[in-house]
């Protein structure tokens, strides 16, 4: 069974593109005191290279190097659309470690074109290690897709072998005469959680559902073979694909996919609070008359949350937005992000670590081929869709499917895939950088990281100093938790200078009632990192 992995809304293109770039107020320019230079990844001529379908092929660990995964058919089989998973790292706006693979096209593959490893996606820990998830064809090719797992701990290199790889999913349904899982994306919860969200076609011979899995209390994954294991986020014979997923400050996951509804795609809503079992109902955030493709989440630090997708409701294909102020709050009203007319896919969101919204896309303002365009968006602002406020990010003339994340140390990192006129596409990555001092003296340096400073007196009562030590400016929240990871009191939730700063605590939880003796842990959060020290209340 195959699925075709379109993500665009094409709604009256042609008509609408011609000459559009002319009506608009204000061509897309480039910034060059804010954006590096073009970065290629991996140039492989007559070899197709692809990013884009899946989010988070971006990372960036503590030591400020940016990691990228992709798929590349192989390179010594031409034409033989056999697929493997690729990754670079980037240090300093150059590339420190050549592209290679990390997960091989293997000789137990099944022999029918189209099949191995496709559509990673990365996350990262405050450690440094790195976590991939990708869906494979090894297993039965098109007729039983699944979703693996590996990670590459901190400080090592990637293993590409089939013995670090993890089988995440293992269904059975022959009476639909296949199980497939396709695109996942990971993320890493600020609790600590890793989980995965793909679309799943094992309970319907035609339509998929959205699934989702998360590692154990104790760690590592429940690989348990059947459905069991794995979280079913949507229920009907309606098609529901391309999910993304992020989590919220508080360690909350948000979901969003695209679902065929009435023979009309739209965007919709679910998510799960940190510690809950129960998803809640999916809500439609697009109007039940408007085609709507191709969804992406972008969490700030302050817990808001925007959503960009491919929206067909003036006519043509436009960029959308909407916000989430909090969990379990109500969206805000969608916005028109992109000119009409241009003929905009594949948009993406991400946000820094100042709570700025950042939005990529590729678009035909300029011709008939597709060049990635850049906007971006702080709190408080409007969407400008006249153009006008838009940045060219490419310079190639056929960029399409780009993907974007917001690093802690504020640096926004862009890639695509570009492809040339021998109809190969090749990874290209640009970097807009936070500023002049913030890069570290030596690539491989580890910049000062935010942390506890040591709190006095310890033990303490009835009331302790808690030195709080930023290395940047940005969101934080500080939080006490007892022995059982219970958070007992909030002491910080807002935007603080770089610098130190001291807050008291008076050994009372958030209701204001004093707490017993014994040992509490305080928890800082940022963009950046996240630190813990112990504190003790002896009375």
């Amino acid at each position: 069974m195959g699925v075709t992995m379109s993500n665009h809304i094409v709604i009256g293109f042609f008509g609408a593109a011609l000459g559009a770039w002319a009506s608009i107020s204000g061509a897309p320019t480039a910034r060059a005191q804010e954006w590096g230079d073009e970065i290629v990844l991996l140039e492989s001529p007559g070899i197709p290279s692809y990013v884009g379908l899946s989010n988070g092929g971006i990372a960036v660990t503590p030591d400020r190097t940016i990691h990228v995964v992709w798929t590349e058919q192989d390179a010594e089989l031409e034409g033989s659309l056999r697929h493997q998973v690729y990754t670079a790292e980037v240090v300093d706006n150059a590339v420190s470690t050549a592209a290679h693979v990390i997960v091989p096209y293997l000789d137990s593959y099944p022999g029918r074109p189209d099949t191995g490893a496709k559509w990673p996606t990365l996350a990262t820990d405050p450690e440094g290690g790195l976590h991939l998830a990708w869906h494979d064809y090894r297993i039965g090719e098109i007729w039983n897709v699944e979703i693996y797992y590996k990670q590459r701990p901190p400080v090592t290199e990637w293993d590409p072998s089939p013995s670090a790889d993890l089988r995440l999913t293992t269904t059975d349904h022959p009476e639909w005469n296949g199980d497939n899982g396709y695109l996942p994306t990971i993320r890493r919860s600020p609790l600590g959680e890793l989980r995965v969200v793909w679309f799943d076609m094992r309970f319907y011979p035609e339509e998929a559902e959205i699934m989702s899995k998360a590692t154990l209390p104790e760690g590592g994954w429940d690989t348990t073979p059947g459905d069991s294991a794995d979280e079913r986020l949507t229920e009907n014979p309606a098609n529901s694909e391309f999910p993304d997923l992020v989590f919220d400050p508080e360690g909350a996951a948000h979901v969003v996919y695209a679902e065929n509804s009435n023979d009309i795609y739209g965007i919709y809503y679910t998510w799960l609070p940190a510690g809950e079992a129960e998803w809640s109902l999916p809500q439609r955030i697009t109007p039940d008359s408007v085609v709507a493709r191709s969804p992406s989440l972008a969490p700030s630090p302050d817990g808001s949350i925007l959503c960009v997708w491919e929206d067909g409701r003036d006519g043509a294909a436009r960029v959308y937005a909407a916000l989430l102020d909090s969990a379990g709050g109500s969206w805000g009203e969608a916005e028109p992000v992109s000119p009409i007319g241009v003929g905009v896919s594949g948009p993406a969101a991400a946000a820094s670590p100042d709570g700025i919204f950042h939005i990529v896309w590729s678009d035909r303002r300029l011709g008939f081929f597709d060049d990635v365009v850049w906007c971006q968006h702080g709190r408080g602002g409007d969407w400008d869709p006249s153009g006008a406020a838009d940045e060219r990010v490419s310079t190639g003339t056929r960029a399409t499917d780009p993907e974007i994340t917001g690093s802690w140390d504020g640096r926004v990192i862009v890639s695509w895939r570009d492809k040339s006129e021998d109809s190969s596409a090749d990874i290209w990555m640009r970097i807009r950088s936070a500023g002049p001092t913030e890069v570290a003296d030596s690539p491989r340096a580890t910049p000062a990281r935010s942390r506890f400073g040591n709190p006095h007196p310890n033990p303490f009562n009835p009331r302790v100093i808690l030195p709080v030590e930023l290395s940047f400016e940005g969101f934080v929240r500080v939080e006490i938790h007892d022995i059982s990871g219970r958070r007992v009191r909030r002491l910080l939730r807002e935007h603080l200078e770089s610098g130190t700063h001291r807050l008291l605590w008076d050994g009372r939880n958030d209701a204001g009632r004093p707490l017993p003796s014994g040992p509490y842990i305080a928890r800082l959060i940022s963009a950046e990192t996240e630190a813990r020290t112990t504190l003790v209340l002896l009375k």
